[in-house]
């Protein structure tokens, strides 16, 4: 997984519009991955019983 930290001297908070994206498609593409494991452990699951 991966994570973004964000130092600011200043106090400033991030430009979100740059940062919130990347977050995102990380999250979409993690999601992916787990929805694809359930499958392939489902369907290995159904197949050692039956």
């Amino acid at each position: 997984m991966s994570v973004i930290v964000y130092l600011d001297i200043n106090g400033n908070l991030p430009d979100r519009n740059i940062i919130m994206p990347y977050i995102r498609t990380v999250q979409m593409l993690v999601a992916a991955h787990l929805i694809i494991q359930r499958k392939r452990e489902k369907r290995l699951a159904d197949t050692n019983s039956g």
